[in-house]
């Protein structure tokens, strides 16, 4: 019985022994499957991370190009503004002459359409 007895231990520590060796194999290649997802995330984040920096980049690059843009816009404006503040002055002064004129046409004497005709003077001068 001794020869059985040694058997059936060998048997159990051979199952056990095997049954271990297989769980390892089965946990090391769900470890190395994990492993290869991990490394394909981690390469693919590093990818997109790469995309965003170069987005960026180009974000700051047309942040830039729109600032000399506004820059340039301002400038425009200010001239724009100035040369209306100078037609604003010639036209100020367009209307002072303006208003000369009509207080000299309407003061003593009058104006009159067509011929003026003799003045006051003359017509005093010939009825003498």
């Amino acid at each position: 019985m001794q020869a059985e007895t040694v058997a059936l231990v060998i048997t159990i520590v051979v199952s056990g022994l095997g049954s271990s060796l297989a769980t390892i194999r089965i946990l090391l290649n769900q470890i190395c499957q994990m492993e290869v997802r991990l490394t394909t995330r981690i390469d693919a984040n590093g990818v997109a991370i790469k995309e965003n920096r170069h987005a960026i980049e180009d974000n700051r690059v047309a942040i830039n190009e729109n600032r000399v843009a506004i820059n340039e816009n301002r400038r425009r404006i200010d001239e724009l503004t100035g040369r209306m503040d100078g037609q604003a002055r010639e036209t100020q002064k367009v209307r002072e002459s303006l208003a000369r004129v009509e207080g000299f046409l309407m003061g003593p004497g009058g104006f009159r359409l067509g011929d003026p005709g003799p003045s006051a003077e003359k017509e005093a001068a010939l009825n003498e």
